[in-house]
């Protein structure tokens, strides 16, 4: 898998994001990947869940805006889908939103020699993370989380 032009992602989400919305739904997350074939996939979300006929709606509209737009050039799946249980943290507010709930990190840069973390998010500042590992407290700043994501309770 070859993640895509982060600059592209960036505008296709300024595009969608106000249809999305509009629609009734959180836009978590744009991919525009390469997987044997280009891929954009987009995540979305709502209070209630998604079910396959939130994604059919959303890709509908979504695809039409894109096509309007003719943004990608070259020819792309698209994909919508539910984040999942073991959803992404990409800001400070899903931070704030899973605070109390347990998660797996990965950080840039270690501390005290450590990168992965699996723990419970403790408090959440507007730069920082606060989570318990195994009865330790971590500080970890915002810009230092390469990956985040909810551990699923099942």
């Amino acid at each position: 898998m070859v993640v895509m032009n982060r600059e592209l992602v960036d505008k296709i989400k300024v595009i969608i994001l106000p249809i999305v919305n509009q629609m009734g739904y959180e836009l978590v997350d744009v991919e525009f990947l390469y997987q044997g074939a280009l891929v954009l996939r987009i995540y979305i979300d709502k209070d209630k869940g998604i079910s396959v006929g939130d994604c059919e709606q959303v890709s509908r509209r979504v695809s039409d805006i894109l096509d309007a737009e003719n943004f990608v050039d070259k020819r792309y799946c698209l994909e919508v889908s539910s984040p999942g249980l073991d959803r992404r943290l990409n800001t400070i507010q899903d931070f704030k939103r899973f605070c109390g709930q347990v998660v797996t990190l990965q950080t840039l840069t270690p501390i005290d020699g450590r990168s992965n973390y699996k723990g419970k998010i403790e408090n959440v500042s507007e730069e920082k993370v606060y989570i318990k590992v195994d009865g330790k407290d971590y500080e970890i700043d915002i810009s230092n989380v390469a990956k985040a994501n909810l551990v699923p309770i099942l």
